[in-house]
């Protein structure tokens, strides 16, 4: 009769689970959704206390790698390069071939680079930090440094062309 009792127990206990994991899914899709309203409307902060509700429920790494890359674009916006950063880096060491991620990767190293996309030095506790510098932001850094426009040092150069226009971060994730 005990082990009965047990086996019953321990059913009733796995469906209770199952039950409360779907309603965590449920609540996080919910967040998130309320997030991206918030960020369409311009209300980035807002935006970004749904997204970090959200990663307080402890989603399954492919979520978290969304969630993360909704922070970068919500930090992008509100000019908080060095945490937009870290968010598409959190995106990118769950979800390492996200092209999104990356084109937004480099957006974000470009606007920590200065203005109009010229290089300068990256700190590198930004890059990653140290001699274990991030792969994937040593790729962006290499190919910033490749199509830099810093002039050389020495006499007054003529009138460039104006530049290209710059690259922005793509938008919040659509696909929940």
């Amino acid at each position: 009769m005990k082990g009965l009792f047990r086996l019953g127990m321990a059913v009733l206990f796995c469906f209770a689970g199952s039950i409360g994991a779907e309603a965590g899914e449920k609540m996080i899709r919910e967040l998130v959704s309320e997030g991206n309203a918030l960020y369409l409307e311009g209300k980035f902060e807002s935006s970004l206390e749904k997204y970090q509700e959200a990663m307080r429920l402890e989603p399954d790494d492919l979520t978290r790698a969304r969630i993360y890359y909704n922070l970068g674009n919500a930090y992008y916006r509100l000019g908080k390069f060095t945490e937009a950063l870290e968010a598409y880096q959190g995106s990118l060491r769950l979800d390492p071939e996200d092209e999104d991620t990356k084109h937004n990767l480099e957006v974000v190293l470009r606007a920590l680079a200065g203005e109009g996309g010229l290089l300068i030095d990256i700190p590198s506790e930004v890059a990653g930090g140290g001699a274990e510098t991030d792969p994937v932001i040593q790729q962006i850094l290499q190919k910033l440094e490749q199509t830099s426009s810093k002039p050389p040092a020495g006499p007054p150069q003529p009138p460039q062309p104006p530049p290209p226009p710059q690259k922005t971060p793509k938008q919040y994730r659509k696909d929940w």
